[in-house]
């Protein structure tokens, strides 16, 4: 009711209702079709889990998770799993440390990789990569790095240039977002539209119009070239 009171249509399902959908997967069709019903459409599931975590049972957790959301991805009407890349920061899933530029944190997500590929070819879903400041794909040439080393369709990308631009690249963030937009539209699966802290992507990136990002550019690479990617406001309460 909710959705259909601001008109929104499409729906990156996470929390408790994701939730549900892995402890009975049984509900799924009802809860689909009731969404569809609404005139609404899941278009990913918004999995975000540490993928390089040094904590072994959490990182056993992550994937079993990982592997339960690429296999219900197709039953509630979408391939894609969209995912954060994670970090070697014990304390916190998205902040950095000079770690996650090691040999051995990009041997950790391959591996990662390796294993959740075959299960996404298995059942026709996608990891979505979210690249961030803050994680083990921090740049945009780590994101080329990943799409050149498995060049499969079972790996894609969120759109979200905002998680590229560090402090220091505030005064040509709009050359980062045209970059991001050039070098990524082929691969890219879902939009998201949110803003970056005034003091950089490290800061955070709160909903949109809580921060600095010139949106002008994206907005307009959304409309004429990538119309048929699904918009997603991140970070948005209700209240807004």
């Amino acid at each position: 009711e909710l959705l259909q009171k601001y008109r929104i249509e499409f729906l990156q399902v996470g929390g408790t209702l994701l939730g549900e959908m892995v402890e009975h997967p049984d509900r799924i069709p009802a809860i689909r079709r009731r969404l569809e019903e609404g005139g609404i459409r899941a278009v990913g599931i918004a999995a975000y889990k540490n993928l390089i975590t040094r904590d072994q049972e959490k990182y056993r957790k992550n994937m079993e998770l990982m592997k339960h959301y690429l296999e219900i991805a197709p039953l509630i009407g979408t391939s894609v799993v969209a995912t954060e890349t994670g970090t070697l920061n014990p304390d916190h899933d998205f902040r950095a440390v000079p770690e996650n530029w090691s040999e051995g944190a990009w041997k950790a997500l391959y591996k990662t990789l390796d294993t959740l590929v075959p299960i996404a070819e298995q059942h026709g879903s996608c990891i979505a990569l979210e690249g961030y400041v803050n994680n083990v794909i921090a740049t945009l040439p780590h994101l080329q790095k990943v799409l050149k080393d498995f060049p499969q369709d079972s790996i894609q990308l969120v759109s979200d240039p905002c998680n590229f631009i560090f402090s220091r690249l505030l005064p040509v963030q709009e050359n980062i977002t045209h970059q991001f937009t050039e070098l990524f539209e082929d691969r890219l699966v879902l939009a998201h539209i949110k803003d970056v802290n005034p003091g950089g992507a490290e800061k955070g990136t709160p909903e949109y119009g809580e921060g600095g990002f010139i949106i002008d550019g994206y907005l307009k690479f959304l409309r004429d070239q990538r119309p048929d990617l699904p918009l997603v406001l991140e970070h948005l309460p209700h209240e807004h």
